[in-house]
């Protein structure tokens, strides 16, 4: 049933499970799915509770407000889908299908629950000032942002043609982001070893941690790639 769903996606469900027996259901409902999706954190969908200020705690204390309080009943309890729930995941399958995506996600979660008006979990939505039309929105404003932000390759020139210069020397590496502006390449070579950051703005700082603990310039990478010979041979 869920082979389509990312791992977001499986961890919303079993989140809902949890919430589900704690909060001594016979099913998993869309309110659970909804706490869910709160919980799970990191997907388009927490983006957007985020802008909102909407948190788990919140949502939590209100359903409780609105249900009846029971005994938790046990995680390893089989549990089945309400059919509302169930209603919810058709609706996230074909709001996947609306944006061509290959993959059921935590964002088409949500818009199956908008989709489902009637349901607790909708009307809690809703309160907080959500539409399905916005939300829908605001999903694609997220996707044409991730399609148009640049890749680290294309946005820093110079640092592609140096990785391209060691991979054809088949050289060893490591990449890291460097103060959230600037990509850092470690290269490690006998006795020392070579730290360079490439900047959006062209510039390229070389450090050469050896015994004389050297600061240059991007002038140092052409004695770099000497030291590490002529591309190798396929």
């Amino acid at each position: 049933m869920f082979e389509r769903y990312t791992d977001r996606a499986r961890q919303v469900i079993f989140f809902a499970r949890y919430d589900a027996s704690t909060l001594a259901s016979s099913s998993i409902d869309t309110e659970h799915l909804l706490l869910g999706l709160l919980r799970e954190g990191a997907g388009v969908a927490a983006k957007i509770f985020k802008r909102r200020k909407l948190t788990y705690e919140v949502v939590r204390r209100e359903i409780e407000a609105r249900g009846r309080l029971h005994v938790a009943t046990s995680t390893s309890v089989d549990m089945p889908l309400s059919s509302e729930a169930m209603l919810v995941l058709q609706h996230a399958s074909v709001e996947a299908g609306r944006m061509d995506a290959p993959h059921i996600d935590t964002e088409h979660l949500l818009l199956g629950l908008l989709r489902e008006s009637d349901c607790l979990a909708a009307d809690i939505l809703t309160s907080k000032g959500l539409r399905l039309e916005d939300v829908r929105e605001e999903i694609r404003l997220q996707e044409a942002e991730r399609e148009a932000a640049p890749r680290p390759r294309e946005a820093f020139p110079k640092l592609a043609d140096f990785l391209q210069r060691l991979e054809e020397r088949r050289v060893a590496y490591h990449v890291s982001v460097f103060r959230e502006e600037a990509i850092r390449v470690e290269v490690a070579l006998p006795e020392e070893k070579w730290v360079v950051s490439f900047f959006p703005d062209g510039r390229v700082a070389v450090e050469v941690f050896s015994a004389s603990g050297a600061v240059e310039d991007e002038s140092a990478l052409a004695r770099l790639l000497d030291r590490l010979g002529p591309p190798k041979k396929s």
